[in-house]
């Protein structure tokens, strides 16, 4: 299943901190850009589910690897360090298509913020 999202153009990177981090065992991200600039950027943490105590759990056999996409937009003049942001989880069973046709739709319900643009 990782390879499905590093096939998709996600790029791994390690993680420093755990806590920030979200307790994942590594992180995934993508950026989504247009001839105007920097849409934003999708960071899926990973979490190896196999590392945890006591899997498989009972008689379920859950998949290794859960995935937990994010985005974050920011809202208000491009220039502005104290606009405000919001962070946007996604979690549950969902494929990468999905997950990022709804990011789009939510990158457009909060009116296109560009993370940046091009000069």
């Amino acid at each position: 299943m990782i390879d499905d999202w590093l096939s998709a153009g996600y790029k791994q990177f390690e993680l420093r901190d755990s806590a920030l981090s979200k307790s994942a065992d590594f992180g995934l991200q993508k950026l989504f850009r247009d001839d105007t600039g920097k849409r934003y950027y999708i960071t899926v943490y990973v979490y190896d589910r196999t590392r945890y105590p006591g899997y498989p759990w009972q008689d379920a056999l859950p998949a290794p690897y859960g995935f937990m996409p994010t985005t974050q937009f920011h809202v208000g003049e491009e220039d502005s360090y104290a606009r405000p942001f919001f962070n946007i989880e996604m979690n549950g069973n969902f494929t990468i298509t999905e997950a990022e046709d709804w990011f789009a739709k939510i990158w457009e319900l909060f009116g296109k913020p560009y993370y940046s643009k091009d000069e």
